[in-house]
């Protein structure tokens, strides 16, 4: 796979997620992508989302509760044979003047090609902490 198109879908995935434009998702992810979410402490995975429609569903539904403002910034994006790749994840956050870093992880994708694309086939994401 392609590393640069590997890392500008891994960016795509960020900025649609950044600025509220979910329709960017359905670029991202395959039509019968899986995602899951697993957070440190919690005893089960949040999802398996099955389909890009669901996925899109929940990502939307999370982010427009939100009334901060949350910026996504994936680093370290490694290949691991021709279709997995993994990203590390840093989540900031401002709210009230005040910046943090909410939390950290890892992304872990399958990757695939659809309609002559590459896109997301599954995402595993494991947070070190709540979102």
């Amino acid at each position: 796979m392609d590393r640069d198109a590997i890392e500008q879908l891994y960016a795509e995935f960020a900025w649609a997620i950044d600025a509220n434009h979910f329709e960017l998702l359905g670029e991202v992810f395959a039509e019968q992508a899986t995602m899951t979410l697993e957070i440190a402490g919690m005893d089960n995975p949040v999802g398996v989302f099955e389909g890009r429609a669901a996925i899109i569903e929940f990502i939307s539904g999370a982010v427009t509760e939100q009334t901060d403002v949350r910026r996504h910034v994936i680093t370290n994006v490694r290949t691991e044979g021709d279709d997995v790749a993994t990203a590390t994840l840093s989540l900031f956050v401002t709210e009230n003047g005040e910046l943090e870093v909410r939390t950290t992880g890892v992304y872990r994708c399958r990757l695939g090609e659809e309609a002559g694309a590459l896109r997301f086939t599954s995402m595993h994401t494991a947070l070190d902490r709540g979102f």
